[in-house]
């Protein structure tokens, strides 16, 4: 009797079992439409590319957020200029030629574009979404938030496929070498934030083109676009859209009375406290007045 119930237990174990694995056809998810700027970008191989929906993952659009403002006149004519940052969460962008229609776009707007049929390639420099038609985009919000990106010129420079029609802030950066009083925005100049050199380019067309007062130290936004010699390699420019993009830090450079001219830990080779400091007045100081004193800290 034991050994049929135990037999009896068994088959019913198996039965179940039997049920709780049986398959279920299921059927799957569905492809986003929306390819993110990421993948892209990372489609072109140095060669034009006609997109449609096999090359792009059974994607045919794109969506992000317009960073571009012609009102200043200093962006390359005719370029939409839209980032995002959905895939890894790294800020990507892209640019689209649409010519004049460009300009109805301002920053924050949220747009989702057609780019089924269009050709990736790289014109001056810049990777670019040609043969898009105005209708093929489709404005679905405005005054959308653009991140703040803030950015180091020797990443920019390091990887400069990376942050084209992406915008960034240069912070802290002055331009190398000084200009004078009197100079302009217009053209190319150095500007340099502590980490390398990078080119702030203002078009000769450009509303502040002639705007002078130029800061010696200054948070400069705005969005970067690449040059490109005839070996492939890219050269990255900082470009303002307007001078609302430039915060003021410090007008004038901002020189202290005192500075440290050198500086040698343990002079006699030992932890015995002589250290050596070297100063210098940058203008005429009283003592007797103004007295100085130093503070050293071992950290202890």
């Amino acid at each position: 009797m034991k050994k049929i119930i135990f037999n009896s237990i068994i088959l019913l174990a198996v039965t179940l079992g039997w049920l709780g694995c049986k398959k279920e056809n299921y059927p799957g998810g569905t492809v986003s439409s929306y390819l993110p700027i990421y993948d892209l970008r990372n489609l072109y191989k140095g060669v034009d590319l006609t997109l449609n929906a096999d090359n792009m993952f059974g994607s045919t659009s794109v969506e992000g957020i317009v960073i571009s403002d012609h009102s200043g006149h200093n962006l390359p004519s005719g370029l939409l200029v839209i980032e995002q940052y959905r895939r890894l969460g790294l800020v990507r962008g892209i640019s689209i030629p649409i010519g004049a229609a460009a300009a109805e776009y301002a920053p924050g707007d949220s747009v989702q574009i057609n780019i089924a049929g269009s050709v990736l390639k790289r014109l001056d420099g810049i990777l670019q979404i040609t043969g898009v038609s105005s209708s093929a985009i489709t404005k679905i919000a405005t005054g959308r938030p653009i991140p703040k990106n803030r950015v180091a010129s020797s990443k920019i420079k390091e990887n400069p496929n990376d942050y084209e029609s992406t915008f960034v802030a240069i912070v802290k950066a002055s331009f190398d070498p000084a200009v004078e009083s009197t100079a302009t925005y217009a053209g190319d100049k150095p500007i340099n934030d502590g980490f390398d050199n990078i080119t702030l380019h203002t078009e000769a067309t450009a509303t502040f083109a002639n705007a002078r007062n130029l800061n010696f130290n200054a948070v400069y936004y705005g969005i970067v676009f690449n040059k490109q010699d005839v070996n492939g390699k890219l050269t990255p420019e900082h470009r303002i859209r307007t001078l609302k993009d430039v915060k003021a830090l410090s007008s004038v450079p901002e020189v202290a009375p005192v500075i440290i001219t050198g500086y040698m830990a343990d002079v006699k080779g030992g932890d015995g406290n002589y250290e050596y400091m070297q100063f210098k007045a940058t203008k005429f100081i009283d003592f007797s007045v103004t007295p100085y004193s130093v503070v050293v800290t071992n950290n202890a």
